[in-house]
């Protein structure tokens, strides 16, 4: 995948940090060299492009398995291309890429809640100061 402002590519370490930070973001392990990574990616970008989020995207392909394997083992990815969000403590929430559309938008939704949540929390803590 070309990299835009929906789409930004990661490497290894990269991904394994994405995978242990709190924030919200999806992540995309594909390669352009697999077959259902190539049917998937015009549907991903129009997801994110409908709700106007950003994902990573790591290629497997260009990383050496003997690298990435004991990673993909660790939370549980046994099927790529896979999509995800990192639950913050290492593991991740696999999205059903046949639902692809409404998964996006639910995962919108549960972001901007979430930084609602923590706006407000913010608040009450600086006039509690």
């Amino acid at each position: 995948m070309k990299p835009s402002k929906l789409i930004s590519p990661v490497d290894l370490q990269k991904l394994t940090t994405l995978i242990q930070e709190s924030q919200f973001k999806l992540i995309f392990i594909g390669s352009p060299r697999d077959r259902l990574s190539r049917l998937i990616v015009p549907k991903l970008k129009y997801a994110l492009k409908l709700n106007s989020i950003q994902a990573y995207y790591f290629d497997f392909a260009d990383a050496d398995p003997d690298d990435y394997q004991s990673l993909f083992y660790r939370i549980g990815i046994t099927a790529l291309p896979s999509l995800m969000i990192p639950n913050g403590d290492g593991s991740v929430t696999s999205i059903d890429l046949d639902h692809l559309e409404k998964a996006v938008g639910h995962y919108q939704f549960l972001y901007s809640y979430k930084r609602v949540v923590s706006l407000f929390q913010i608040r009450i803590l600086s006039a509690t100061k």
